[in-house]
């Protein structure tokens, strides 16, 4: 098991945890960065766990010492850092979780509640990337890749008042995806209206992801849902993909072409 949550503390297991823990702590830290004074002061760590994110998170950043409230992309981290993080949970922890939770779960203490559920599955395909806010929902389907962390920008320009949402593909890594546009698209509407089960709906979608979001409106409206907006951002760039029949696009939706 990851990590178990007993009464108010929280125990990392023994083994590639406590090894990395050493390693971190032998690490050499001249080219380290020191923890921005304008943060404030750094909040110690409570638990086993949160004392292994804090050292993983110093050597993912290059930054020391951290506190437990520290936001990991103030500190200057990206998808690649995320992707070194989580590699290594999962490797020393066996807890698997989607990169683009970290959009939300953004500090220590946040991520340390994820890590104490323990060994996890496949991921979900609806995660939140903020879920605050009282307006309308917006749904961003992932690109050619897995993952939707390349809508972090998108989601902090939205603000904090705009709840967002990524579709991320809903096959694991490494295996085909269904044979259509339109299979795949089925199954992320019906993971759209299990978080909303009415419209109006709004899509977006880059690259790939602009025209699965399409095809998304299409099925919506087909089926007597209110499609709402639909933003495609570069979808002439899903290359690859040209040989599926989309279709027509008097069928439904609002397709909007944007250039990057």
């Amino acid at each position: 098991m990851g990590a178990d949550a007993r009464g108010s503390g929280q125990e990392v297991r023994q083994g590639p945890a406590t090894a990395r823990l050493s390693l971190v702590a032998e690490a050499p830290r001249a080219a380290w960065r020191a923890r921005p004074v304008s943060l404030g002061p750094a909040v110690e760590p409570r638990n086993q766990t949160e004392i292994y994110l804090k050292s993983l998170w110093e050597e993912v950043l290059r930054v020391a010492p951290l506190g437990v409230e520290d936001d990991f992309f103030a500190l200057g981290g990206d998808s690649l850092g995320a992707a070194s993080l989580f590699a290594a949970i999962e490797s020393d922890l066996g807890v698997q979780a989607p990169l683009s939770i970290l959009l939300e779960q953004s500090t220590i203490g946040r991520l340390a509640a994820v890590v104490a559920s323990g060994p996890g599955g496949a991921a979900a395909v609806l995660v939140p990337l903020r879920s605050s806010g009282s307006a309308p929902p917006v749904f961003c389907v992932h690109p050619a890749g897995i993952e939707v962390f390349v809508y972090r920008d998108l989601v902090e320009a939205l603000g904090p008042e705009q709840p967002t949402y990524g579709i991320r593909a809903g096959w694991a890594a490494g295996t085909d995806p269904p044979a259509s546009v339109s299979a795949i698209a089925a199954s992320y509407v019906q993971a759209v209206r299990a978080r909303q089960p009415r419209g109006p709906y709004r899509l977006v979608g880059f690259c790939l992801g602009g025209i699965l979001a399409y095809e998304m409106a299409c099925q919506l409206r087909q089926s007597g849902g209110h499609a709402g907006q639909v933003r495609a951002c570069d979808p002439a760039g899903a290359r690859g993909v040209s040989a599926y029949c989309l279709p027509d696009p008097g069928s439904g939706g609002d397709l909007r072409r944007h250039g990057r």
